[in-house]
């Protein structure tokens, strides 16, 4: 792809990389997809997202999706990534150790659902899940650490660093 043209595919699913070991979206790149889905990547290690890259668009229902990445080891996110996005998911990614969102990534997402995934730390950065609605959790049995920067709309739900047993 040429570095003068910008690619804005609607929507971002890639289902069919079968052997894809690493995806990194670069900083300011894909603003206006509104569903980034990667499903049944068995080979996919890890991801990275550079910092104002994802944004969707806020009068439309945008989800984050990884489901069955069996190998997936690591997800990090950079700040202003994902800002419009409505839902995060992460389900079947049992070797997932790492999931690290920058700072105001996701701000109008309403549900969180994790299920499934060797986590052992989650690491969020301030100003996320302003407006977050339902947070589901099944199945970290591995998760002993929760940080969560200042700024997080739910202080009463989640303290500022907090050890959780799931």
């Amino acid at each position: 792809m040429s570095t003068n043209h910008t690619f804005h595919p609607q929507p971002l699913s890639i289902v069919t990389l079968r052997n894809v070991k690493k995806i990194e979206v670069r900083e300011n790149c894909f603003h206006t997809i509104n569903r980034f889905e990667l499903v049944g990547l068995h080979r996919l290690e890890s991801i990275v997202i550079g910092s104002t890259s994802v944004i969707g668009n806020i009068t439309i229902e945008s989800s984050f999706i990884i489901e069955d990445c069996s190998y997936l080891y690591s997800v990090i996110i950079g700040e202003n990534s994902f800002t419009h996005y409505k839902s995060l998911v992460l389900k079947n990614c049992s070797n997932l150790r790492e999931f690290d969102v920058g700072v105001r990534s996701f701000w109008y997402v309403q549900i969180i659902e994790l299920r499934v995934i060797g986590l052992e730390t989650i690491t969020i950065g301030n100003q996320q899940f302003t407006y977050l609605e339902s947070f589901i959790v099944d199945g970290l049995n591995r998760l002993t650490r929760l940080d969560v920067g200042e700024g997080n709309s739910n202080d009463s739900f989640i303290s500022r660093s907090q050890s959780i047993d799931c």
